[in-house]
Parts: C-alpha cells; structure tokens; sequence
C-alpha cells in the first residue's frame, strides 16, 4: 500500500484542523532527532536482530504496524503469518525500552491481534502467541484493547485542544483505508488517553510513562491522516510528550 506523504495532494475535510495543547515539556537536556530521523530509525530496526542491534543507538523508533494483522493462508498448514508483534520484535523493543529508547507504535490491529482476531483462527500457537502479545503490550506498551471496530465516521478529537482530524475510512485514490481502527485504553494509571474517536468516545491514542522510557501508541495507522499537517502534529506532541519531566 502507498504510503501518504507530505507531498501528497490531499485536504482534510474535518472541520478544523488539529491544534492540541498538551501541556509544555521541559527542555530536553540534549537534542533530540526529527520524527523523520526517528521514522528512519524505525526502519532500521524493524529488519534488525535483537541480539546483534542496540536499540541505545536510538532516541525512539516508529513502528508502522498499518493494517497487518494474523492472518492463515490457505487451508492453514502453513501456519499462521503477520502477526503484528512478532517475538523478534517483542524483543528488540524490549530491549530498546530497557535501554532508554521512546516507543511510537500505529496500526489499525496493534490491540486487536492481542485480544481478538480479524480472521476465525483456531489454533494452539495462535493462542500462544496472543497470551504473549498481551503481556508485551499491556507491559511495555502500556494500553488495552477496548474494540476492534471503533469508529464509523474514521474523525479523532483530542482530548485537550481544539479541532479534530480525520482518517481515510473508504476507498480513495490518495491512501490505503482502515475500515475499522482499534480502540484502546491505558494499561494501568501510568497511561493516559489524548486522543479518543468522536463517534464512540474510545480511546484512540495512549500515551504511556515506562520505567525509563515513553510510549506513544495509536489505534489507526499514522499515516492514513487525510491531512499531512495531522500527521506532523501527532508526531510532535509524541516528542513533547518523550522530552516532558
């Protein structure tokens, strides 16, 4: 699927554009990478080891996670393929997390494929894996699943600020759709909801304070925002939140 960059030629067509006020982080000590420069790092670390890269090399990886979800292909012997939080992943952000690194993590399933299922999967590894994706999320992601189909309308709201932003939900030659974003919620009182999906008031986006390190998660991929802007903003109050005291 394509992604949407901010080249592309797309307007949003929410009422407002997205403009939070979260509260004003303290000057970080040191200076710290664009949202690019962690989007490129994310890219590096997807495809790297946990056991031969050091996810100290990096002040936070994005996790583009999309639409993935665990999925069988054909009759099922082949076993089950795409999960969204692989052991090797689980591991790398792990250690990452331990070392200090900030977790940025976005996708239509990132709850869902802990807690539910797109696809009638009856299977023992299966339930296997998703007893351990729910440790890993509720533990170093810091949220929960709430529902898998959240919203109708694919319009999120901050819960401070004013405005509102919008997802691709049908069909466009522009972006790839989501359908039907997950709805989440924070693990425990160390996570607090910012954004929430105004059709059903869930919980869209989970900001989630860890033993040394932040996390910043969303239950729809980032980069279905209709608006460039949305998605430059979203990512900004993330590196607010990660330099915050």
């Amino acid at each position: 699927s394509d992604k949407l960059s901010a080249d592309s030629p797309v307007s949003s067509t929410a009422s407002t554009t997205y403009s939070p006020s979260f509260p004003s982080p303290s000057p970080s000590p040191s200076p710290s990478p664009s949202p690019s420069a962690a989007s490129a790092a994310a890219s590096a670390s997807a495809s790297a080891s946990a056991s031969t890269t050091s996810g100290a090399t990096y002040y936070a990886v994005d996790v583009i996670c999309g639409k993935q979800v665990s999925t069988i292909v054909g009759t099922g012997q082949s076993g089950i393929k795409y999960t969204v939080f692989p052991k090797q992943l689980r591991d790398f952000l792990k250690s990452a997390s331990q070392a200090g690194t900030h977790l940025i993590i976005s996708g239509a399933n990132i709850a869902t494929d802990g807690w539910d299922s797109v696809y009638p999967i009856k299977d023992s590894c299966f339930t296997a894996y998703q007893q351990e994706a729910r440790d890993f999320i509720s533990n170093t992601l810091g949220y929960k699943w709430i529902s898998s189909r959240a919203s109708r309308d694919g319009i999120i709201v901050p819960l401070q600020g004013q405005g509102s932003m919008e997802i691709h939900n049908n069909k466009n030659s522009d972006s790839y759709c989501v359908e039907n974003p997950d709805g989440i919620r924070p693990n425990d009182s160390k996570g607090e909801v910012v954004l929430k999906y105004r059709s059903s008031n869930i919980g869209a986006g989970v900001f989630y304070n860890g033993n040394g390190y932040k996390a910043a998660s969303y239950g729809f991929p980032l980069e279905t925002l209709k608006s460039p802007q949305d998605m430059k903003n979203v990512l900004e109050e993330a590196f607010k939140f990660f330099r915050r005291q």
